[in-house]
């Protein structure tokens, strides 16, 4: 699986756009987006905790190490709680 085209499709930029779609622009077809916006929220976060690449990454592109395991940790339990409700 190219995981660089679900980190395109699963971002923030798409959650921007669907918001400026029923926001700013008033597409009807986009009204009541917002459960999409906020899992697209959550994923394109999740890909930045799983995929830092420095050492010199800060919040949540930081490197999980012993330090920072429970910012971490702590995102990634909020994130599967919120996807169970």
């Amino acid at each position: 699986m190219k995981v660089n085209l679900a980190a395109q499709l699963f971002s923030s930029s798409v959650a921007d756009t669907l918001e400026y779609c029923e926001w700013e622009l008033k597409y009807s077809q986009f009204r009541g987006c917002a459960a999409t916006v906020h899992f697209l929220r959550i994923i394109d976060a999740a890909f930045d905790v799983l995929n830092s690449r420095t050492t010199l990454g800060k919040g949540q592109k930081a490197p999980i190490k012993q330090g920072t395991k429970h910012m971490a940790n702590g995102f990634l339990d909020e994130a599967v709680t919120s996807q169970r409700a």
